[in-house]
């Protein structure tokens, strides 16, 4: 295919520019971590969670894998022994990998699958916290399939982001049709009040987030899933997020309200770093 790009005249069988995943969006993905613990042993933070769930997004959007979860688990694995002591995040995705000649999928469709590693910093180290605004965009059940994790519940996600980024705050959190606070742009979003943690249910507007699971089912804190209101938010007397990017951060304001760390939340941090590196 001849076209311009950048002032030149290129020629690709298949430019990335005019994917048809790229212009109609559809890619179903996700994003695993592995973390090098020592003695030449990798941890893969929930690596079997995340390619089931990658199969089950997949399945909501007709993409079809040519792999089953065990197989790109396995893949995964092959893929770590390349990079030796580093410390890994994995984004498996699968996808159409043709010209977007249209927006109807084929009906013999070659679905691609993949899965890019790149290397991050040796390990988990304390967070300085974040700063948030409540968006002013709403993202909620039904417009948006959040417990899909598909590429384009993410462009809402960006404008948010710049939005944010241009009143001076590190992150968003978003509302649903209803007015009530559902997660962050990229992660889940848990309050501390009266020693309990509260998260917003799984109700079709946010993400099941992996971690989050964990906490809720793992951590050994007393966890409610509860529609948060600004009211909850803004009395609450801790925050903090979560996500296999972000781990886990403290937040440090929201809007005009200043939070500090929690005893609790610190504990909970604590908690997550020792079974990442498998010392419970």
């Amino acid at each position: 295919m001849l076209y311009w790009e950048n002032g030149l005249i290129k020629n690709e069988e298949n430019p990335h520019g005019f994917n048809f995943s790229n212009n109609y969006s559809g890619m179903a993905w996700e994003g695993v971590r592995s973390y090098n613990i020592g003695n030449n042993e990798h941890h893969v933070l929930f690596l079997k969670e995340h390619m089931d769930r990658l199969l089950k997004s997949a399945l909501a959007l007709n993409l079809k894998s040519k792999y089953t979860s065990d197989q790109l688990c396995e893949a995964t694995h092959n893929i770590i022994s390349n990079f030796e002591d580093k410390n890994i995040y994995f984004r498996p995705c699968i996808f159409i990998d043709r010209l977007a000649e249209g927006v109807s999928k084929k009906e013999n469709e070659d679905y691609s699958v993949a899965i890019y590693p790149t290397p991050i910093s040796k390990l988990p180290k304390p967070k300085n916290g974040i700063n948030m605004c409540i968006s002013s965009y709403r993202r909620g059940y039904p417009q948006f399939q959040m417990q899909i994790k598909n590429s384009s519940n993410y462009l809402v996600g960006q404008m948010a982001k710049e939005d944010a980024t241009r009143q001076g705050f590190d992150d968003a959190l978003f509302q649903d049709n209803n007015g009530y606070i559902t997660e962050a742009i990229v992660s889940n979003f848990f309050i501390i009040k009266n020693d309990i943690i509260y998260t917003p249910p799984n109700d079709g507007s946010i993400l099941e987030g992996i971690t989050r699971n964990w906490i809720i089912n793992k951590s050994g804190f007393n966890v409610k899933e509860k529609h948060l209101t600004r009211y909850d938010v803004y009395t609450a007397d801790a925050a903090f997020i979560s996500g296999t990017f972000v781990e886990l951060n403290h937040v440090t304001q929201i809007d005009h309200v200043t939070y500090y760390t929690h005893e609790l939340y610190e504990d909970l941090v604590n908690r997550y770093y020792r079974f990442i590196c498998k010392l419970d």
